[in-house]
C-alpha cells in the first residue's frame, strides 16, 4: 500500500521495487525518476512509465496530500537507498519530501494514451525488456498471503503504429497503468 503523510510517502518494498524498474538511471535528467502526478505515485525513464493509481486521503485542508505534491520527483538512487534501509529495518519504504530533486516530473496525463485501439494495420515494435517490467508491477499488486493470485494484465490501448501501448493492472482495489513507448523496427 502507498500512504502519503505530512513528511513522507510510505510504501511497500514491492511497490518501490516496481517503481525503480521504471525510473531513469540518467543522473542528468532530474525530472525523471519516481514522482507524484495528480495524486498518483509514478516513475518513468522516458521510454516507459508506471502510474500507481492511489486513492488520496484528504488532509486537514481538504486536499489530498499527494495532490499538493504534484510534479515533485525523487531520484532513482534515493529510492534504491531507501529500499535498502527498509530491508535492513524491516519497515516500509519511506520517501521523505525533503529529498525531492527539484526537477519537475513530466505531465503523466499527457503521456498516458486513452484506452482503445486504432485501425492501423502496420506492425508496431516495442522493446521487450520494457514490456517485461510488467512483472514487477504484478508482484507489487499481488495481495499478501499464501495462495493469493497475481493480477492479470490488460492491453487497454494502442491507437496507431507510433503510439504507446497502455497496459492496465488491477487487483483487490489497487490498480496501475503502464505505458510503453514504441520504437521503429
Amino acid at each position: 500500500m502507498i500512504y502519503f503523510t505530512d513528511e513522507s510517502c510510505d510504501l511497500d518494498i514491492n511497490d518501490a521495487l516496481a517503481l525503480i524498474e521504471f525510473a531513469s538511471t540518467d543522473k542528468t535528467r532530474t525530472s525523471l525518476g519516481v514522482g507524484i502526478s495528480n495524486g498518483n505515485l509514478c516513475a518513468t525513464d522516458g521510454h516507459s512509465l508506471l502510474r500507481f493509481n492511489v486513492a488520496c486521503a484528504p488532509d486537514t485542508d481538504g486536499l489530498g496530500r499527494a495532490a499538493s505534491m504534484h510534479g515533485q520527483v525523487w531520484s532513482r538512487d534515493y529510492v534504491v537507498q531507501q529500499v535498502k534501509v527498509a530491508k535492513a529495518t524491516k519497515r516500509a519504504v519511506r520517501l521523505m519530501y525533503s529529498a525531492f530533486t527539484g526537477g519537475k516530473f513530466p505531465p503523466v496525463d499527457q503521456v498516458v494514451p486513452k484506452p482503445g485501439f486504432g485501425k492501423s494495420r502496420k506492425p508496431t515494435g516495442f522493446d521487450a525488456s520494457l514490456v517485461a517490467r510488467l512483472v514487477s508491477v504484478c508482484k507489487a499488486l499481488t495481495p499478501a498471503g499464501k495462495g493469493r493470485k497475481a493480477p492479470g494484465v490488460l492491453l487497454a490501448g494502442n491507437t496507431g503504429e507510433l503510439d504507446p501501448l497502455l497496459f492496465k493492472v488491477a487487483s483487490e482495489g489497487r490498480s496501475a497503468d503502464v505505458v510503453v513507448m514504441p520504437m521503429r523496427i
